[in-house]
């Protein structure tokens, strides 16, 4: 049980978050793509409603990645931080391996939140579009 509430809180610390993050690159897109006249009414409101409507499925998802990730870090952190025996080499290699994964986890669905917000894209196809992009970029 402890487990479980330990898991929701990471998953709803990382929506909040990420909406706030996913307001803020819609905001900032709409700024771009529209600035001047063709600015549209109260572009931040219709950017938070963007995010806690029809894309807070995507960033929902994106956030449960991250938060399953981030748990099981800890868990391995907990059990490095009491072991006293012959896992400590395992659980230290675990705990590098899952801390380097919680990093290109957020870094990840950062990029795919901005096209979420850019473009309303479903979290799948913004990630894959991510991953084409960066594989492109190199």
């Amino acid at each position: 049980y402890p487990l479980c509430a330990l898991a929701v809180s990471v998953w709803t610390m990382q929506v909040t978050s990420n909406v706030v993050f996913t307001t803020i690159a819609g905001l900032v897109a709409t700024w771009y793509f529209f600035a001047g006249d063709a600015m549209p009414q109260n572009p931040c409101s219709a950017s938070f409603k963007r995010a806690t409507t029809t894309s807070f499925g995507s960033i929902c998802l994106g956030s449960l990645i991250v938060a399953v990730i981030k748990t099981l870090h800890w868990l391995v952190q907990s059990a490095r931080n009491n072991s006293k025996n012959s896992n400590s080499f395992v659980l230290c290699c675990l705990d590098c391996f899952l801390g380097w994964l919680d990093s290109l986890a957020r870094l990840f669905n950062k990029f795919a939140y901005v096209e979420i917000a850019m473009y309303g894209k479903p979290f799948v196809q913004a990630s894959s579009d991510v991953m084409s992009l960066l594989r492109h970029a190199s």
